[in-house]
């Protein structure tokens, strides 16, 4: 009788050991299936949480740390995307796809142009990795603002894969950067017919067709991003902007709108654009002691924010503060000829003349006045490309630092500048 207790025992035992196993390699297959399809819609951050709670359910899980790996490259996080690799590694040894996402790392690093030849002949010799090659070149040129050469990798992956949302997601970005607003539109409309999924595509549509004042074409899409991500924070802004477009039609879209940037600002207090349409919304209604104090909001969140100085200018003149509203208007005049300035060099005088490296100095310039430093840390590097050891351009580049928080290594690198161009004068004599 005790023996077959005891086996009844072992044998309840064994079954539940087993079903926790199976039930632990079934969460762990949910949540490499959810990253999946996560970075295949492009949300990085999403996908780097399913991961980091795949691995706190099993350290030793080499794919979740490959992946880990790849998410971090793609957000640009090169050191973390390392670390990640070489864990993967030491739990599950070397393989051919760690080894080339490796490769992809280096040639985002720095060795972009030395394994440019390899990677092409790797996508020409129908590598299996060279979708990710394609979509890697595609980033790392937009990233150098080389949008002729992104667009024609574009074509190229295109043609291995012809219902690309990611593809067609890249090439409405550009066309919208070159203002070809039309094809953007078709792009982004692709881009979700093959994947309906695709968040930031349609998001970008939505704006996009907003801009152009084409509001009937963007509701449905509004409609859709409310029903499936009613608490991300820019559908709820795209949704402020669609209910403040409609005030006109029905009074009660006012209260709407409210309701939505209330719900975005306790998500996000410092986004700007909610700052901004607040205002507006205040402005709207003659509420402008109150609309002051929004669009004073945004310029401190975002200083290079054109539409905020046009706005606080006509606020302040209709406080009767014309004094006050003198400096906001000639500040907003220059900043505006700063970005005209910056639009005829990066689309016209650069592409015409991409060896002067006067042009790139004077775009770093302009893109740091502008405060758009990811854009001027990008010019930085094509500008290196020419003159790595240029002393205005690592200048420039300290001032970037700086605004990154990266002291020490600023005051590195004017020290640099200062020693190459002491070099300089010293050759020149």
């Amino acid at each position: 009788m005790r023996r077959k207790s005891l086996l009844l025992l072992l044998a309840v035992m064994f079954l539940v050991g087993t079903s926790y196993l199976v039930i632990s390699w079934i969460n762990r297959q949910s949540l490499l299936e959810l990253a999946q399809e996560a970075i295949q819609n492009d949300q990085y951050e999403k996908a780097k949480k399913y991961l980091q709670q795949a691995v706190q359910k099993n350290s030793k899980d080499a794919e979740a740390y490959y992946l880990l790996g790849r998410v971090e490259r793609l957000l640009n996080h090169y050191s973390e995307a390392e670390k990640y690799l070489q864990q993967a590694i030491e739990i599950g040894g070397s393989s051919e796809k760690l080894q080339f996402e490796f490769v992809l790392l280096r040639a985002v690093r720095g060795d972009f142009d030395e394994l440019l030849p390899g990677l092409w002949h790797c996508v020409e010799e129908g590598h299996p990795q060279r979708l990710h090659i394609l979509e890697t070149m595609v980033g790392y040129y937009i990233t150098r603002n080389e949008f002729g050469a992104a667009l024609e990798t574009i074509n190229t992956w295109l043609a291995y894969e012809p219902r690309s949302s990611k593809a067609y997601h890249f090439r409405g970005w550009i066309n919208e950067k070159m203002e070809h607003k039309g094809a953007a539109e078709k792009d982004y409309l692709k881009a979700i017919e093959y994947n309906p999924n695709n968040l930031f595509a349609r998001m970008q549509l939505v704006s996009l067709q907003m801009d152009q004042s084409w509001f009937d074409k963007a509701r449905p899409h509004v409609q859709f991003l409310l029903q499936h991500n009613p608490d991300y924070h820019e559908v709820l802004y795209l949704a402020a902007r669609m209910a403040f477009s409609d005030i006109a039609l029905d009074a009660g879209n006012a209260d709407q709108c409210r309701v939505y940037l209330d719900k975005l600002l306790k998500i996000v207090p410092q986004h700007p654009l909610g700052h901004q349409l607040y205002g507006e919304l205040e402005y709207q209604e003659g509420n402008y002691v109150e609309a002051e104090k929004w669009f004073r909001k945004t310029i401190e969140i975002r200083p290079n924010l054109l539409t905020a100085y046009h706005l606080l200018a006509s606020t302040l003149t209709h406080l009767g503060k014309e004094e006050e509203a003198k400096p906001i208007i000639k500040y907003e005049q220059q900043l505006k000829t700063d970005f005209d300035r910056l639009s005829e060099l990066t689309r016209v005088q650069l592409p015409a003349h991409p060896n002067d490296i006067s042009l790139y100095i004077e775009t770093v310039d302009l893109s740091i006045r502008c405060d758009v430093i990811d854009d001027a840390i990008s010019w930085i590097n094509l500008g290196f490309r020419l003159d790595k050891t240029n002393p205005p351009l690592r200048r420039l580049f300290a001032i970037c630092l700086e605004k990154r928080g990266k002291m020490d290594e600023a005051k590195n690198m004017r020290l640099l500048a200062d020693q190459e161009e002491a070099r300089r004068a010293k050759t020149k004599k």
